[in-house]
């Protein structure tokens, strides 16, 4: 009998025992450590870099991060480094001028390289929309790396990403485009890439435009409510003036027309004009103004306006006319 109890005892221990253990791996489940096999470590990184993962789960879903959003992610409080290539911060002082990076976009509208002023109704305050120009693909970025004043000039330097080889991009145009709030506006401003080239300034940000009557001809195309246009002037020197326009009507079928300046510049020749035209999209036929005599025939004289007749020629016409 005392065998048998004893039997029973030391099994009822030893079921108690194994019950004890598995109750308290239970417990402890949660505070143990994340079991990592070697072949998901990479050199030089945690085993559990949660942003390694979010960059491959970006990777895998065909996603590319544009600088606005990182620029957005990174964004901090005065003193805290907002991810720009010199540890810019994202708001700060410099010389008497206080500045707040505003952020960046992989697509904005379709503005001519360059950079445009936005001012602000209630207060001294500026903001400047710093673009790239027109880009055949997604996957291109534009992001503030310094700014630096001499009196009287800042100059703000700007960074351009290129997608890297074999990146999944849109395959659509897009226009990077980023933009600086400035408390006032300096007497004098140069932006400047990384290289050291020159942005120009293109005038306000979405201006309404008016073409004026001095035009020598305007190259365009487009359907429906939205239309590009480029309009040519000639300067006293012989060099040609342009400013890229986008048309649209106030409704569908409306024959009132909304011109917004996207960018204007100098060319030396017609055949730069036509290249311009044709990044902007606008190449398609060209208007220029002609006088009808009492004979009917054509003089491609420029005269009042109130004169002045609608007339299309293609670009090998305008190419080849003496404009």
């Amino acid at each position: 009998m005392k065998e048998s109890l004893k039997s029973y005892v030391l099994c009822l221990t030893i079921s108690l025992a194994a019950v004890g253990m598995f109750t308290g791996c239970g417990n402890q489940a949660s505070i143990l450590p994340e079991i990592v096999t070697i072949d998901t470590l990479e050199e030089g990184k945690p085993a559990n870099d949660s942003t390694d993962s979010a960059e491959k789960n970006s990777a895998d879903n065909g996603q590319t991060e544009t600088s606005g959003e990182v620029l957005k992610e990174n964004s901090s409080t005065e003193g805290e480094s907002a991810g720009g290539t010199k540890g810019l911060n994202k708001t700060g002082t410099v010389g008497d001028y206080e500045y707040t990076l505003e952020g960046s976009m992989d697509s904005g509208f379709f503005l001519d390289r360059g950079y445009f002023l936005m001012a602000s109704d209630e207060t001294d305050e500026v903001i400047l929309a710093i673009c790239s120009g027109k880009r055949s693909t997604g996957g291109y970025s534009i992001e503030i790396s310094d700014i630096d004043y001499k009196d009287p000039v800042m100059t703000i330097t700007v960074k351009e990403n290129s997608p890297a080889p074999d990146t999944v991009v849109t395959e659509a145009f897009t226009c990077p485009i980023c933009y600086i709030r400035l408390s006032s506006l300096p007497k004098e401003v140069k932006v400047v890439t990384a290289s050291g080239a020159e942005l120009n300034f293109q005038g306000n940000y979405r201006e309404d435009f008016e073409a004026g009557n001095d035009y020598i001809a305007v190259l365009s195309d487009g359907a429906g409510e939205i239309i590009e246009k480029t309009y040519v002037y000639k300067n006293d020197d012989g060099t040609y003036r342009y400013v890229n326009v986008e048309a649209i009507t106030e409704s569908w079928g409306s024959t009132k027309w909304n011109e917004t300046l996207v960018g204007s510049g100098t060319a030396a020749t017609k055949e730069e004009i036509v290249e311009i035209a044709k990044n902007h999209n606008s190449c398609g036929s060209v208007f220029y103004p002609f006088e009808i005599n009492d004979t009917d025939d054509y003089d491609y004289t420029i005269i009042s306006y109130e004169e002045l007749q609608s007339h299309y020629i293609s670009v090998e016409d305008f190419l080849n006319g003496d404009f």
